[in-house]
């Protein structure tokens, strides 16, 4: 966009399957049962960045100073 201002638009698709979460065991200890299951975990993320560049210099790094 500008020098300073740099706009980024990314896509990203993400498969991990199956995920169980076991046994559970109640708070008061009534018992045990089973958990959560979930089946065909998938993700689909379109993500919009704006970045803004803050120094001096265009762009190029300051010169160093000694401090002697």
């Amino acid at each position: 966009m500008t020098q300073n201002l740099t706009v980024d638009l990314a896509y990203r698709y993400l498969n991990i399957g199956d995920a169980d979460a076991g046994k559970s065991h109640a708070y008061n200890g009534s018992g045990t049962f089973d958990a959560l299951e979930f089946n065909d975990i998938h993700s689909n993320d379109i993500m919009l960045a704006a970045r803004w560049k803050f120094g001096c210099c265009g762009g190029q790094a300051p010169i160093p100073v000694s401090l002697k």
